[in-house]
């Protein structure tokens, strides 16, 4: 049942829904994939609350799809923005990152996470893109547990 259709029948069953809107949390907990981006994590309202979705998404055997949007403008403090992409990025199992997001995160260019995918982190499947072109590079599903 889509979103959509599942909180239209919760508004004809139950008029009082919008006096106590059932949490949002409901609809995700048996996700397949949660996809985002870390903009987010620069709020720390939102910050929590992204965490509490992959955790309940990953508690569930879905993935985390993560999209890297690298931008400072949002940030007060630049190592901190690092540390918090950083520590959401260890639960991905799919990243998406542009070629100059990975070298500001990890330092690292394109080629060599490509190569060796487990120097970055231990996620399923990386995707590098250059600048806005979209020219994909990447990384089928490798075996993660190899990285151990």
């Amino acid at each position: 049942m889509s979103t959509d259709l599942c909180i239209s029948s919760m508004l004809r069953l139950n008029p009082r829904f919008f006096l106590h809107p059932p949490s949002p949390f409901v609809n995700i907990q048996g996700a397949d994939i949660l996809v985002t981006g870390t903009l987010g994590l620069a709020a720390p309202q939102t910050k929590k609350a992204m965490f509490r979705a992959a955790e309940l998404v990953k508690s569930g055997g879905g993935k985390l799809l993560v999209d890297v949007n690298w931008r400072p403008v949002f940030w007060d403090d630049l190592e901190v923005a690092r540390k918090e992409i950083l520590a959401f990025l260890d639960m991905a199992d799919i990243v998406k990152i542009s070629d100059a997001d990975l070298e500001y995160l990890y330092d690292m260019q394109s080629v060599t996470a490509l190569l060796n995918p487990c120097a970055v982190s231990e996620w399923g499947l990386l995707c590098v893109f250059s600048g806005c072109a979209y020219d994909f590079n990447c990384l089928m599903p490798y075996d993660s547990l190899a990285c151990g």
